[in-house]
């Protein structure tokens, strides 16, 4: 079928030729809020004896995003949490394939729960306290590995974790 002169089905050919290519260039642009964090900053911070690399999630996106999307996460890294204020938190893994363990800290830094987590689970794992203002992500059974329990506390770069909020 002819429309002006043009073999319709080249007319449709070029165009979807034009839209995959227009989509493929700009992928970056479109994926970006559903990859890795690549600005997220990273300290070094040691929970017990261990020094971890750790990011920082702050703002309401990073919080939001987490770890989702990744496809592992290196030994001896995690990621930092900064609740916006003093709360009884709540974590799920949405879009998380990586199996994880979360430490609950308090104001201080100090571990007070510390809960395993299933990939893909979109249920809230709720902290029993009320009196939560950072958690840690690791990867699952991190913490029971390297002997750091309850009561341990997460100093970041030899300083109290409070520094992250700088």
């Amino acid at each position: 079928m002819k429309y002006y002169g043009v073999d319709l089905a080249k007319r449709f050919s070029l165009f979807s030729f034009l839209v995959v290519l227009f989509l493929y260039s700009f992928e970056p642009l479109f994926s970006q809020g559903l990859s890795e964090n690549p600005t997220l900053r990273t300290v070094t911070a040691s929970v017990g004896l261990v020094k971890i690399s750790a990011e920082v999630a702050i703002t309401s996106k990073e919080l939001a995003q987490g770890l989702m999307f990744r496809s592992r996460l290196p030994d001896n890294a995690g990621m930092i949490f900064c609740l916006p204020r003093v709360e009884r938190a709540s974590f799920w893994m949405k879009n998380v394939s990586i199996p994880l363990s979360v430490a609950y800290l308090d104001r201080n830094g100090m571990i007070i729960e510390i809960l395993e987590m299933t990939p893909f689970d979109e249920r809230p794992m709720w902290s029993r306290s009320d009196q939560i203002y950072y958690a840690l992500e690791m990867n699952q059974g991190w913490f029971q590995l390297n002997q750091v329990k309850v009561g341990d506390r997460v100093l970041v770069e030899g300083k109290s974790v409070e520094r992250l909020r700088d």
